[in-house]
């Protein structure tokens, strides 16, 4: 497993070092939300809610404003609990339950495209049964296909 090797910024409140992705090279200024805390020394004067996590029992904090969108402590916790109750909304393909089944199905057919036999090509894992009509995102209902193969058989099966 390769290590992350993002960029080292420095902690504007505690001067500590830490890593993030390039992308975060200019949005990123704290290493923790409880440094950002004090840094702005809470301005934003807004009521804390305390929570708990569903999936680990953890108690946390939140803004008030927040209310609606943080359930889990962390992403973590959020991608555990994802993994044991299939996700419905439109990001499924960006969770780690999905990357996981994606990489076993992957896996478990050599790397091979199983319609053309193909190993030198970008790979798709497709369900069999599509989603939206009740197809399972198990792995008998997942095949790796290549691009060329894959398109194919979607428009066959429109």
């Amino acid at each position: 497993m390769a290590k992350f090797r993002g960029v080292i910024l420095e902690c504007k409140e505690c001067k500590k070092e830490f890593r993030v992705s390039p992308s975060r090279i200019f949005t990123a200024h704290y290493c923790s939300t409880e440094c950002a805390d004090i840094h702005r020394n809470d301005d934003r004067k807004m009521d804390k809610l305390k929570r708990v996590c569903p999936y680990c029992g953890k108690s946390f904090k939140i803004y008030q404003c927040h209310s609606d969108r943080r359930k889990y402590c962390s992403y973590e916790c959020k991608d555990k609990a994802a993994a044991y109750s299939v996700p419905i909304d439109n990001h499924f393909y960006t969770r780690t339950f999905w990357r996981k089944l994606r990489k076993f199905v992957l896996e478990r057919d050599g790397y091979t495209c199983q319609k053309c036999q193909a190993k030198d090509k970008i790979l798709h894992v497709h369900h069999k049964k599509r989603r939206f009509v009740g197809g399972s995102d198990t792995e008998d209902n997942l095949i790796s296909l290549c691009n060329s193969c894959h398109k194919t058989i979607e428009f066959i099966n429109i």
